[in-house]
């Protein structure tokens, strides 16, 4: 005849599924996130490039707003233009 099949064995192996399941979801997870991570530091290096173009760029305007402005003739001088124009 057949085996008796004891309660232990059959606990032993829904233990041994259970595990297996929340195994799988926790390795898909940590997977998941360290894609979603490496997107997000590619996306960060390139915010950061492109506000380093800008505060450059920024630095760059700003050093010739203040060479126009040491001759009282400039734009941004606070209004006091030679041609009477006011910005």
């Amino acid at each position: 005849m057949g085996e008796v099949v004891s309660l232990t064995h059959v606990l032993a192996v829904c233990l041994s599924i259970c595990l297996s399941v929340i195994t799988f979801f926790l390795v898909r997870t940590i997977r998941q996130v360290d894609k979603n991570q490496s997107k997000l530091f590619e996306k960060f290096e390139e915010h950061e490039r492109r506000i380093s173009t800008m505060e450059g760029a920024h630095n760059e305007v700003m050093r010739h707003r203040w060479h126009d402005t040491q001759d009282g003739d400039g734009p941004f001088d606070g209004g006091n233009t030679k041609s009477g124009r006011r910005c």
